[in-house]
């Protein structure tokens, strides 16, 4: 099976990522082929999760194994934890601000058609950047002082 995702941002309207990718990839295959769309460095803490219809987070399926009970990203095929159309997904790219990248199962599709995968299909506008710069942290940090 083929999955088919696009991610937005809630940083940026007119940014959107499709990438599709085979149900017995992983996820790391996934993080690999957005971080390289994005030019984000790969080496940064981030994690994917399984959400509700609310964007409620379920099961994290981290870059690196931070607990025993953890799931990684390197082990963790796409099929074992996402297996329907609209199914949700955050992928947190910015740990210390938890920004993310919000992501949906757009199709599902049996055919392959010969394409390496997984690939990215459509990039539109400009991502959000990786990480803050202090200045945004500083801010960020104000505005927590505040309430």
């Amino acid at each position: 099976m083929v999955y088919k995702f696009r991610f937005l941002s809630d940083e940026s309207d007119s940014f959107l990522l499709d990438v599709e990718i085979k149900g017995d990839q992983t996820f790391f295959d996934l993080h690999k082929s957005m971080q390289a769309a994005l030019g984000y460095d790969p080496t940064q803490l981030c994690s994917f999760f399984t959400t509700d219809e609310s964007w409620e987070k379920q099961q994290e399926i981290t870059l690196l194994e931070m607990t025993d009970d953890a799931v990684v990203m390197d082990v963790a095929q796409i099929d074992e934890f996402l297996k329907s159309k609209k199914q949700r997904l955050l992928y947190v790219f910015d740990y210390f601000t938890e920004r993310s990248l919000f992501g949906a199962i757009t199709e599902i599709t049996s055919k392959n058609q010969g394409t390496e995968l997984p690939k990215v299909t459509r990039l539109v506008g400009t991502p959000p950047k990786q990480n803050t710069d202090d200045n945004q942290v500083d801010t960020l940090i104000d505005k927590i002082s505040e309430n």
